[in-house]
């Protein structure tokens, strides 16, 4: 066969989709460390610059306020980034990418635990403060609420953090 074609193969065909399969996970990754990344800049915001999270509270015409939907929006896009990364394709032995991706993956999980920690106590310190004067009536407790989409965010990441790593050992 390959005195028919002059010694050439097709090669361009076959590699067209091991590429675009690739290209699936750098956007699931790049996916993840964006949600990742836009959490923590929120969570900080939120607690560095309150009149600034307020507006954005009440920019939202729905029921759930503004800063709710950016929680989601952040959180569904890790979760798409994982979804794309773990999706089935050809493994590509790249010792390097497994290694890295694990320390940003463990990097961000940490931040994040940071970050929820802060973002929780704050709330629950102002909660206290406005059912002391008389401004809220929901109990200071609800604040806690506010570790659930951290939570998802920390699970998702060390999620990625432990299967680079064993890929890492493995390859």
């Amino acid at each position: 066969m390959d005195e028919l074609v002059g010694g050439k193969t097709d090669n361009a065909d076959s590699a067209k989709p091991n590429e675009s399969v690739q290209a699936g996970g750098r956007i699931g990754t790049g996916l993840c460390i964006l949600g990742a990344v836009c959490l923590i800049v929120f969570g900080i915001l939120m607690v560095v610059q309150p009149s600034a999270a307020d507006k954005v509270s009440e920019s939202s015409m729905i029921t759930l306020n503004g800063s709710g939907i950016l929680v989601i929006l952040f959180v569904s896009l890790m979760a798409i980034g994982f979804f794309l990364v773990f999706r089935k394709r050809e493994e590509v032995n790249r010792m390097k990418r497994y290694k890295c991706l694990f320390c940003v993956f463990a990097g961000l999980a940490v931040l994040l635990s940071d970050v929820m920690c802060a973002v929780t106590a704050y709330s629950y310190c102002d909660m206290l403060c406005g059912i002391r004067y008389g401004v809220y009536s929901a109990p200071a407790s609800t604040a806690f609420l506010l570790a659930v989409p951290y939570a998802v965010g920390i699970v998702i990441c060390a999620l990625l953090a432990w299967c680079f790593h064993r890929k890492y050992r493995s390859a």
